[in-house]
């Protein structure tokens, strides 16, 4: 699936997403993977006025989530503490999201 997220925009998005979630983890707020998608959304929608590039941007996040948990176990270590299904919830939405882009639209 193609993406509209050039590689800088990808890259700054994943930095974002392991910031604010390291965060979350930090402060032991449990982590709804879900709710965070659609703040990534809406995030992005507001910024760009752009629905394609913000469903584009939310249909990253789980897949960013599994990246940065391999690239960085600690961060998984952090996140599990309070939400300990955050790997397979990851792993769930990812699928969702590759079989039908409009899964993204009712996060």
């Amino acid at each position: 699936m193609s993406c509209l997220l050039n590689k800088e925009a990808q890259t700054a998005l994943r930095g974002m997403v392991a910031n604010d979630l390291y965060t979350r983890a930090k402060n032991e707020t449990p982590v709804v993977l879900e709710d965070y998608v659609k703040e990534v959304y809406d995030f992005v929608k507001t910024q760009s006025d752009n629905e394609a590039l913000a469903v584009d941007a939310a249909r990253l996040v789980p897949t960013m989530v599994k990246q940065i948990g391999v690239l960085k176990p600690e961060f998984y270590t952090a996140l599990e503490k309070n939400t300990p299904d955050i790997e397979l919830d990851a792993v769930k939405l990812s699928k969702t999201f590759d079989k039908s882009v409009d899964a993204v639209r009712e996060v």
